[in-house]
């Protein structure tokens, strides 16, 4: 009897069943496809050269995989996930197509070859990426190896029925043998396992780079704010131009050239200008300078280091200029409120025109044509590059990160304002998650969002769809964010991937804002693009957030709220000293207060035959004044105390609404 534990048995032989048996069942479906025993041969063809030189450049093959096949294969090293790639590239016209294609979800009861070979990959990619400890129970195992079974049985009744008897008894054999880890073939097999969890981990870690390059705008807004894009392009192309020629006439001004101004400030410039400019400022060639290409940022530091004696206001309009570089994420936030945003795009239109009135006729000219154009809404040019400019600096930039962290916090404080008085909400409030896939082949990834969208719906409705790895993650990812009971789904929409709740509690909001702030919730994203990896091949990785623009309407709300006059039954309680008022708190809070009241509101339901309820909440708002930060009453403020302390509210069961 082996001495490993039962569930690593059990592992092990799943393991070797695949490595052995599903990899000779597969070989002979290649042999049967391309009519010839010899494999080899036939990948040395000058026909099969190029289709695979095709599938490398189409990255279904990687580097690793493409020397393996075209410089001398040896079949000995070939795995089951390279062979059917094989398959599919090579030979997918000669193989039954499954019912819903070859990029969908397979219908369960699809049993053609090629629904059956896309299984038979899925399950060792499960058995890799799944296992890092090499266990399974022993429910898991026997399920593996029945579906294991049935698919080799009904592979080799396609290709090879002569063979069916000698599966089915080794397959018996597999599910009696002893596992010894010291056997050399079971230590080739687990060599090989450990390779393709490498192999894996380097996709996730490219992945992972490749998500830290994700634009800002993309992560956390819904859509790009088309105004703010029309403002940073203004910035950008109408800041650099009227920069360019204010420092162009300062030059002319002083006699100077821009090289030797420059090496005349040079101290002043490497302690105050940032590193990131240095390339820019002392270029290994001088000659070559082209500040017509410099950052906003560099060229008005430059002109208010070097040039002191410019007049102030035209000092105040450049340090607008670059404090608008600086600020782009709190001006991206404003973007989303039309008025707060219009005294943003006007201060920027007003810097401009200033600054041009005394630079070349030319420019100036090209200044005010910029104005017009970005004034009116237009699809001219990409604003990608624009947005990417953004976070170059290399200075203490608030990013939208930063934003979207601290909006986030504000909105919770608000919403536990509002929960402490037990208010509800009149209408629904949604909350937008915005999921963002990142894999290098845009293909795939398509591929990859149809397949999320469509289990996110199916989780959404309880839709009795039948189930699989990626719809178990969204089923528990639903589950997670829903069971408060104030929240409900809104729906699933493509913006990346766009997915709604709705609350009608401060609370609920609260509790979607924790979740997806939570450890759990990014474990979800992870087994998710763990599963989209085993189905698709490729590296994935999942990014979420709330979008700022779902996060911007609810806190404007109730920004809106705080200042609305409270509705209710009000009584003024004067008080004339700092114990009087500590003595009314300290009776609001005691049960005997709160017991008198119920017993006021059943007198009042059985008048009225209608539930009634009695909240009281000392008024804050009213007495702030008189009370610290710590909480403590300040005691020299005293005509601050007669002042209104508390409210009584009568209102019809449910807790009243705003």
């Amino acid at each position: 009897m082996s001495d490993i534990p039962e569930e690593r048995t059990y592992y092990l032989r799943i393991i070797l069943m695949c490595m052995d048996l599903t990899k000779e069942t597969i070989l002979k479906v290649f042999r049967y496809l391309i009519k010839s025993d010899d494999i080899v041969n036939f990948l040395a063809s000058v026909d099969t050269i190029s289709k695979l030189q095709d599938l490398f450049k189409k990255k279904i093959l990687n580097r690793t995989e493409y020397n393996l096949v075209y410089y001398r294969p040896n079949l000995e090293k070939f795995d089951i996930a390279l062979l059917i790639r094989l398959i599919f590239g090579l030979c997918k016209n000669e193989i039954a197509k499954p019912q819903l294609g070859w990029t969908t979800k397979l219908h369960p009861k699809d049993e053609s070859l090629g629904a059956d070979l896309i299984r038979l990959r899925d399950v060792r990619n499960k058995l890799i990426g799944h296992r890092a400890d090499a266990k399974l129970s022993k429910a898991e195992y026997e399920k593996i190896r029945d579906k294991v079974q049935a698919i080799l049985i009904r592979v080799i009744e396609n290709v090879d029925p002569s063979s069916k008897e000698d599966v089915e008894r080794r397959i018996d054999e597999y599910t009696k043998l002893v596992v010894d880890t010291e056997n050399t073939r079971v230590k080739r097999y687990l060599d090989q396992l450990l390779e393709c969890k490498n192999e894996y981990d380097k996709l996730q870690d490219k992945a992972e780079e490749e998500s830290k390059r994700s634009r800002e705008f993309q992560v956390y807004f819904k859509t790009t704010p088309e105004r703010y894009v029309r403002y940073i392009k203004l910035l950008f192309d109408g800041g650099r131009l009227v920069l360019c020629g204010i420092l162009e006439r300062e030059l002319d001004n002083h006699g100077n050239s821009l090289v030797s101004l420059i090496s005349n400030n040079r101290e002043i410039l490497e302690s105050m200008v940032d590193k990131q400019y240095k390339s820019h400022l002392f270029p290994l060639e001088p000659g070559r300078m082209d500040h017509t290409k410099w950052d906003v940022d560099l060229l008005a530091s430059l002109i208010l280091l070097v040039f002191p004696n410019i007049s102030l206001d035209e000092s105040s309009k450049i340090e607008l200029i670059k404090a608008s570089r600086l600020c782009y994420a709190d001006n991206a936030l404003r973007s989303l409120d039309a008025d707060d945003f219009l005294s943003v795009l006007t201060d920027l239109i007003s810097s401009l025109n200033f600054l041009s009135m005394n630079i070349a006729e030319e420019k100036k000219l090209e200044v005010w044509s910029l104005i017009e154009r970005y004034k009116k809404k237009n699809d001219d040019g990409d604003a990608d590059e624009y947005l990417d400019q953004l976070r170059k600096s290399g200075l203490l930039v608030k990013t939208l990160k930063d934003i979207h962290q601290e909006t986030v916090v504000r909105l919770k404080q608000l919403l536990r304002t509002f929960d402490e008085t037990g208010i509800n909400f009149k209408a629904e409030h949604v909350l937008e998650l915005k999921i963002l896939t990142t894999c290098q082949n845009e293909e795939t990834k398509k591929n990859a969002e149809d397949f999320l969208e469509r289990n996110l719906q199916a989780s959404l409705h309880e839709s009795d769809v039948p189930t699989n790895w990626i719809r178990t993650e969204t089923d528990k990812l639903v589950a997670s964010i829903t069971t408060h009971p104030d929240v409900k789904p809104a729906g699933v929409k493509r913006s990346c991937i766009l997915l709604s709740f709705e609350s009608s509690s401060p609370s609920a909001l609260i509790h979607i804002l924790d979740y997806f702030d939570s450890q759990h919730f990014q474990a979800r994203l992870r087994n998710i693009s763990n599963e989209l990896h085993y189905l698709n091949e490729d590296a994935f990785l999942l990014q979420g957030h709330v979008t700022l623009e779902s996060l911007s309407r609810v806190t404007q709300y109730f920004d809106n709220t705080e200042d609305e006059p409270y509705k209710g039954l009000s009584i003024p309680l004067k008080c004339s000293s700092v114990g009087g008022m500590r003595y009314v708190l300290d009776t609001l809070k005691k049960e005997k207060t709160t017991n008198r009241l119920n017993v006021i509101a059943e007198k009042i339901s059985v008048k009225l035959q209608e539930k009634v309820s009695i909240n009281i909440t000392p008024d804050s708002l009213e007495f702030r004044d008189v009370i610290d930060k710590t909480g403590n009453v300040i005691t020299n403020y005293n005509y601050f105390l007669h002042t209104r302390l508390a409210f009584l509210e009568i209102v019809p069961m449910p807790a009243k609404s705003i």
